[in-house]
């Protein structure tokens, strides 16, 4: 079989049923970091050390900023 010039390898369903594996655990790690990735800059923007007030306004802003 070719495709665009280039021969085909055919792929086992063993090969095949790894590649899923790992890609959907490689999704999971990078969709899991970037969905706890503003949960962690919210603690971190209106901690007692930056000294941002939480507040309706500065929360909204910081949201706006994030996303």
């Amino acid at each position: 079989m070719h495709l665009h010039g280039v021969a085909a390898v055919p792929i086992s369903s063993t090969t095949r049923s790894r590649l899923a594996t790992l890609t959907l655990a490689s999704m999971g790690g990078v969709y899991g970091d970037i969905a706890t990735s503003p949960l962690h800059t919210l603690k971190t923007i209106f901690s007692r050390k930056h000294g941002l007030q939480l507040d309706h306004a500065n929360l909204l802003g910081v949201i706006f900023l994030i996303f």
